[in-house]
């Protein structure tokens, strides 16, 4: 009997974010007649599947033992400069979103040369590039939103690859976001890089004396973060057609949230792609059932802040 108890126990610590995920759906589905359309849970999938992509780039960081509080501003630098290339001056769209990656990157460069070589906190560094990139967004824009017409980027946003009457769509978003799923689980679970992540967060002084340049693997997270970030602010400005410098407002919370929820330790050195993709759809489903419900956007923010705070308070009872 003791050895079932203790085999359920393992089994719970290794999976409770999918058991919980499984318990959420169900009660997502009982409280809302609407909660399983095929609507609905296509625009679950829309929506949500940028968060994926920079919640995957955040993991990476909170890996290492940091945190990367720029991720919502790249994403407002990033769809800015896509949207003014795009309309105002005209280039072609792969162009465009090239040279938005091309610049989000580069702002997780610079955080990433702080952070590694001289040494500011990961949390000084990119609140530094938050404050600077949002900024700078709107000084490019004058505040001022830039609707987009481009027809193949709108068709992106808003079609579907597969679709079928009475059953979900697979909106486009997935097939930017399944390849990038599939990258940074095989990166983290196969590859030597995967492990020299998880060893600088482990333990970064045992990395530096093995003669492994540890921060060269400091500077590359955040390099790959602010991609991620940068790709999820063309799917979501693409979705939505319009760009602002508001864009992405606190999204970086709803990341380190998905990458907590989905049993990441902020001290770095554990953290799972998988779960990481469901913690994401579990702040989907509570953000969706609610909004079914029509229960105002602030207590919202608040049942957020607790699942973060039970989520971390797990893993130190663990």
């Amino acid at each position: 009997m003791g050895v079932k108890k203790t085999s359920f126990s393992k089994f719970m610590a290794e999976n409770n974010i999918y058991v919980f995920f499984v318990i959420l759906f169900i009660v997502c589905a009982v409280s809302s007649a609407n909660f399983l359309s095929d609507i609905n849970l296509t625009n679950i999938l829309r929506q949500y599947s940028p968060y994926v992509v920079m919640a995957l780039g955040m993991l990476l960081v909170i890996m290492t033992g940091g945190i990367d509080l720029s991720v919502g501003s790249i994403i407002a630098l990033a769809n800015v400069v896509c949207a003014m290339l795009l309309t105002d001056m005209g280039l072609p769209a792969f162009l465009s979103v090239l040279v938005a990656l091309l610049v989000g990157t580069a702002c997780g460069l610079v955080s990433g040369l702080l952070i590694a070589y001289k040494n500011i906190a990961p949390f000084i560094a990119t609140l530094a590039m938050m404050t600077i990139t949002r900024a700078l967004a709107f000084v490019l824009t004058d505040a001022v939103n830039i609707r987009i017409y481009d027809e193949a980027s709108v068709e992106f946003g808003s079609g579907y690859f597969m679709s079928m009457d009475g059953f979900v769509g697979l909106p486009y978003q997935l097939l930017v976001m399944i390849p990038i799923v599939a990258v940074i689980f095989l990166i983290l679970k196969y590859t030597s890089y995967g492990r020299l992540v998880i060893a600088v967060g482990s333990n970064r002084e045992a990395v530096r004396l093995s003669g492994i340049n540890d921060k060269a693997i400091t500077l590359s997270v955040y390099c790959i973060s602010a991609l991620c970030a940068s790709i999820a602010a063309i799917m979501i400005v693409f979705r939505g057609r319009l760009a602002s410098g508001s864009l992405g407002d606190g999204l970086e919370l709803d990341a380190i949230a998905a990458c907590v929820i989905g049993g990441a330790s902020l001290s770095g050195g554990k953290g799972s792609a998988i779960k990481t993709v469901v913690g994401v759809f579990v702040l989907a489903l509570i953000g969706n059932i609610m909004t079914l419900l029509n229960v105002p956007s602030y207590p919202q923010d608040i049942i957020k802040g607790i699942i973060i705070l039970l989520a971390v308070l797990f893993q130190k009872s663990k």
